[in-house]
């Protein structure tokens, strides 16, 4: 399946997945200013932590947001993907729920909990049971925008969230950032989207490479969260198997596996998340690992963020991730954005 034949997209994209990945940047553009325009109650500005509670495609942005406030010294946003709430949670919490459908059990059981310990709450959905309960419960409900599927409402998960932070003084002031981010991923685009020709796309053509491969995404610091992302986005987009390592833990284990009696070496793709931002020993052992991959004959892509900020190098290689995905799901015939097994499961979990 060549990715230049401009009628495939018409052909099997059915869910419009292309466009929802071009129109991020005008959604996180937008989610950033709702979030610094969304009421919050003025005793919420007493809370010292947040717990944000979500699953999957809900819960990425908190992933973000803690990393990029980590990059920067210690981070009070902690990610909690599970039923009920971790040990820690009190009233000097702010457990922020966050379920795109509404109806999420692991998320609606973290609300249920927040509201018994009577910790400040706040919601994050287009809807469902979770809507409702904050109404009840006058627990304030930040209306997302029901885009498509969860995992295409990024901006939404993590743009408010950031405004909520700053508003909040648990982090500086973001503005210049977001601006700056939202400038780089266009830019980015007009780069990526399917018009441009896989010599030109580097999307594409990485894509290409990867063919069946399993594809293991290298990140460190604020970029391991990035890394989790693109792991997710070539499961759901591309229905195919990915991992994550981290730098420099992947140095105390998984590159041995690198080397040269390495197993299985002709069935994975590396992708290596570089970025400007990184700290010389980062750097580092970035370079070692290029060459420990090199010397195995381990095909891999080096990916380099853009911009100068951290949120912008995160983002741009969120956006990378995410046509990569795309053009896998379309290089092998697939519509990228229906998610049969998942449905399944979620049905069987349904049944007594």
């Amino acid at each position: 399946m060549t990715l230049d034949d401009s009628g495939v997209y018409s052909r099997l994209d059915r869910g419009g997945m292309g466009a929802l990945i071009e129109g991020l940047p005008a959604q996180c553009r937008s989610a950033w200013e709702q979030g610094l325009a969304f009421p919050l109650p003025d005793r919420y500005r007493k809370a010292r932590r947040v717990v944000l509670a979500g699953m999957g495609g809900s819960a990425i942005g908190g992933e973000l947001a803690s990393a990029l406030q980590a990059s920067e010294g210690s981070s009070p946003l902690v990610v909690h993907r599970d039923y009920g709430l971790p040990p820690s949670v009190d009233h000097e919490t702010l457990v922020i729920v966050s379920s795109y459908s509404g109806e999420t059990e692991e998320a609606l059981s973290a609300f249920d909990e927040a509201s018994s310990i009577g910790a400040m709450t706040l919601a994050m959905t287009t809807g469902g049971k979770l809507a409702g309960l904050g109404r009840d419960r006058d627990v304030p409900v930040f209306p997302v925008p029901r885009i498509g599927p969860p995992r295409t409402a990024l901006g939404y998960g993590l743009f408010p969230l950031l405004a909520f932070l700053q508003r909040l003084g648990l982090a500086r002031d973001r503005s210049g950032d977001v601006a700056e981010t939202v400038a780089e991923m266009e830019r980015l685009i007009t780069n990526l989207r399917p018009t441009v020709g896989a010599d030109n796309n580097e999307a594409k053509s990485m894509a290409e490479r990867i063919g069946d491969r399993a594809v293991l995404i290298v990140g460190a610091q604020h970029l391991t969260a990035v890394a989790l992302r693109w792991k997710n986005q070539i499961a759901e987009n591309s229905k195919a198997w990915a991992f994550r390592e981290t730098l420099p833990e992947a140095h105390h284990n998984a590159i041995e596996a690198m080397g040269d009696r390495g197993h299985g070496r002709d069935r994975f793709f590396v992708v290596m998340l570089r970025c400007a931002g990184y700290s010389p020993p980062a750097r580092r052992r970035f370079d070692l690992t290029a060459e420990a991959l090199k010397r195995s004959g381990i095909r891999h892509h080096e990916v380099s963020s853009a911009g100068s900020s951290a949120l912008a190098q995160m983002m741009t290689a969120v956006l990378m991730g995410d046509y990569v995905s795309y053009y896998m799901a379309i290089g092998s015939g697939i519509d990228p954005t229906p998610l049969p097994t998942i449905d399944w499961l979620k049905q069987r979990m349904a049944q007594e």
